[in-house]
């Protein structure tokens, strides 16, 4: 039993000798911290207008303002605690002017995030 447990131990110290350098080579290749950042960048600038235009729209429709606070006090006390009540002012400013904008200003907002929210899709599939 000792003696298969040495050699399944070896084979997995083996494995990870040849595998982590590999990986490594490979995150290199494949620009793994430039497509984080990226990412990371380009989630922030998509996500955020996509909020602010949901929020705007649920904000101009009185049926969905009890929803609408609900939905707000549970994002900003379980995803962003820490600078919830700061975000969330700058989210709401950022609601009542994109609730001040025109249909076509609206509609140009929502391609754009949907535009960069589709590079963020394929940079997360390419191979």
């Amino acid at each position: 039993m000792t003696n298969s447990l040495i050699k399944s131990g070896r084979a997995a110290f083996i494995w990870l000798y040849h595998f982590v350098p590999f990986l490594l080579q490979q995150f290199v290749e494949r620009r793994g911290l430039q497509s984080a950042a990226s990412l990371a960048y380009t989630t922030l600038l998509s996500i955020v207008p996509l909020i602010g235009v949901t929020f705007s729209f649920f904000i101009n429709l009185p049926v969905f303002k009890e929803i609408n606070e609900k939905i707000q006090g549970f994002v900003f006390e379980n995803f962003v605690p820490a600078f919830g009540n700061t975000v969330q002012e700058y989210l709401i400013s950022f609601s009542m002017k994109a609730s001040q904008l025109t249909l076509t200003g609206i509609v140009v907002l929502i391609i754009i995030a949907l535009m960069l929210i589709s590079t963020i899709d394929t940079a997360l599939n390419q191979t």
